[in-house]
C-alpha cells in the first residue's frame, strides 16, 4: 500500500536528519577514538605528528584540521560543497602525489607551533634492526607545504629495509651552525613483509662481456663525502660509492667507452638509478662514482652498469647540422633538420627558455633546449652531442653530459646561454647502441 504525499514528507525529513546525525555521531567517535598519531617534539617547541603512511606509485594527501580529514570521506560530495567546511579558505586541500619510483615508502606528516617564518625542512631516513641508516643518495630533505593548519611536511623513501614488520624511520632538522640533529623516530608497518632471497656476491675482480668489450670491475668503495660545513648534506645523502673498472676491445685497452650510470638493486626489492659523477678515464681505466651506498644489511647487490662510447665514432655514427638557429625564448618546439644515420630517422628541434605560459597553455623548458627525436628507438639505443659552437666559432655547452629521455623516442639537451650575439649554431650529433653489464657485489666497508 502507497504512502500518501503528505505523510511521505513527514518522516523523509526526519529520516535525512537522523541520517546525517548517524553519519556526524560516526565521523565524531571516529575523530575520538582514532589514535593521535606518533607525535614528537621539536627543539624549537613545534611538534611533529606522522599523518599518514602510503607504498607505491601514487600516494593520496590530504591537508587540513584533523576533524576535516576524518568526516570527508563519511559526508557526501554535495553536502561538502555547501557546507563551505573543506573549502581553500580553511586550509583544506586533497589531491595525489606520484613518487619517483613504483615501490618507495612516503610519509606525510604535520608540524604544528613553528615560529613564523620557519619553514625549513627536515630530512629522513630509513634505519635497519641494527641501527645503521640506508643512504641512498636520492634526496632526503622533505617537501613542504604551509596552510593555517600548520607546515606540512613529505618524505620519500625509495630505498628502505624491507626484511622486518616495521620500518624505522629517521628524522633530522638542521642547526644553524649548519650540523644536522636527529629530532624525532617513526616506526611504520613494512608495506613488502615477507620471505627475501639472499643474494651471494662475487669476488673481485670479475669480468663481464658485452659485444665486443671486456668489462672488469676491479675495485668497489665507499666514504663519507666531504662537506662544506655551512652546506652540509643531511643523513641520507652523505655517503658515496665508487666503482673502477678496466675496458678492453678487441682485447686492448680503450678509454672510448665510459661508464654512465647504474641501476641499483639488492634481493629484497630496492631498485634505483644514479648518474656518474666522475669521468677522467686514462688508458682502459674509467670510474664510476655515485652518491649514496648500498644496504650494508644485505648480502649482496647488483650493480647494473650502462657503458657510452665518448670517442672513436665511425663515420656513419655522426650526424653534423649547421646553420641551426638559436632557441629565442619562449619559442615553441621548431623542425630545424632532419637525416638518417644507421637504420634511424632523426629530427632536430629547437625550443627557446622562458617562464611565461606561451599560447595554448604551452609552457617552455628552463634553458634554450635541442630536442633530437629518433624512429625508430631500438632498445639501447644513445644520442650523443659530440660539440656545439656559434658562428664565431664559439663553444656552447650542454648543461648535462647525457641527454634526457621525454618518451617517444625524444631526447632533450639543455644548454648554456648562448655568448651574447649569437645567431646560429653548428652541431655534431654521435649515434651508437650502449653497453649494459651486471655485477653482483658485496657492499663495501668504508
Amino acid at each position: 500500500m502507497s504512502t500518501p504525499p503528505k505523510n511521505r514528507a513527514r518522516w523523509i525529513l526526519p529520516a535525512a536528519i537522523t541520517a546525517l546525525a548517524a553519519v556526524l555521531i560516526a565521523g565524531l567517535w571516529a575523530f575520538a577514538a582514532a589514535p593521535l598519531g606518533q607525535v614528537s617534539r621539536l627543539p624549537d617547541g613545534s611538534t611533529l605528528t606522522l599523518d599518514a603512511v602510503s607504498y607505491g606509485r601514487a600516494h593520496p594527501y590530504t591537508h587540513g584540521s584533523r576533524w576535516q580529514k576524518w568526516l570527508y570521506p563519511l559526508v557526501s560530495p554535495a553536502l561538502r560543497d555547501r557546507s563551505g567546511w573543506w573549502s581553500p579558505a580553511t586550509g583544506w586541500e586533497a589531491g595525489m602525489d606520484f613518487s619517483r619510483t613504483p615501490t618507495s615508502l612516503v610519509l606525510q606528516a604535520r608540524r604544528r607551533g613553528a615560529a613564523p617564518g620557519h619553514i625549513r625542512g627536515t630530512a629522513a631516513v630509513a634505519v635497519d634492526s641494527g641501527g645503521a641508516e640506508f643512504a641512498a643518495g636520492l634526496g632526503s630533505a622533505s617537501r613542504l607545504s604551509a596552510s593555517p593548519a600548520g607546515i606540512d611536511e613529505v618524505w620519500e623513501l625509495p630505498v628502505f629495509p624491507r626484511r622486518g614488520k616495521t620500518v624505522r624511520v629517521r628524522v633530522y632538522d638542521q642547526v644553524p651552525a649548519g650540523d644536522w640533529v636527529r629530532v624525532a623516530e617513526f616506526a611504520v608497518p613494512n608495506p613488502t613483509p615477507g620471505s627475501h632471497s639472499t643474494w651471494k656476491p662475487q669476488p673481485l675482480p670479475v669480468t663481464r662481456h658485452a659485444g665486443d668489450l671486456a668489462i672488469t670491475l676491479t675495485r668497489l668503495s665507499s666514504g663519507v663525502t666531504p662537506e662544506d660545513p655551512y652546506h652540509r648534506s643531511p643523513p641520507g645523502d652523505d655517503r658515496w660509492t665508487r666503482a673502477d673498472f678496466q675496458v678492453y676491445r678487441h682485447g686492448r685497452p680503450t678509454s672510448d667507452w665510459q661508464a654512465a650510470s647504474t641501476v641499483l638493486s639488492d634481493a629484497a626489492g630496492n631498485t634505483w638509478t644514479h648518474r656518474n659523477q666522475y669521468r677522467s678515464p686514462s688508458g682502459g681505466e674509467t670510474r664510476l662514482q655515485f652518491s649514496g651506498a648500498l644496504p650494508r644489511t644485505e648480502a649482496a647487490g647488483r650493480l647494473k652498469v650502462q657503458f657510452l662510447q665518448r670517442s672513436g665514432f665511425s663515420p656513419d655514427a655522426l650526424w653534423s647540422v649547421s646553420d641551426v638557429p638559436v632557441p629565442v625564448p619562449n619559442q615553441p618546439p621548431r623542425t630545424v633538420a632532419a637525416g638518417r644515420r644507421m637504420g634511424v630517422s632523426l629530427s632536430l628541434s629547437v625550443i627557446g627558455s622562458g617562464r611565461s605560459t606561451g599560447p595554448r597553455g604551452y609552457q617552455p623548458p628552463p634553458f634554450p633546449t635541442l630536442e633530437l627525436t629518433a624512429s625508430p628507438a631500438p632498445p639501447g639505443l644513445a644520442l650523443q652531442l659530440l660539440r656545439a659552437a656559434d658562428d664565431r666559432g664559439r663553444t656552447v655547452s650542454p648543461i648535462m653530459i647525457d641527454p634526457m629521455s621525454v618518451g617517444a623516442g625524444r631526447y632533450r639537451y639543455y644548454l648554456a646561454p648562448p655568448p651574447p650575439g649569437a645567431k646560429r649554431l653548428s652541431l655534431r650529433f654521435a649515434l651508437q647502441r650502449s653497453r649494459v653489464v651486471e655485477f653482483l657485489v658485496a657492499p663495501p666497508r668504508s
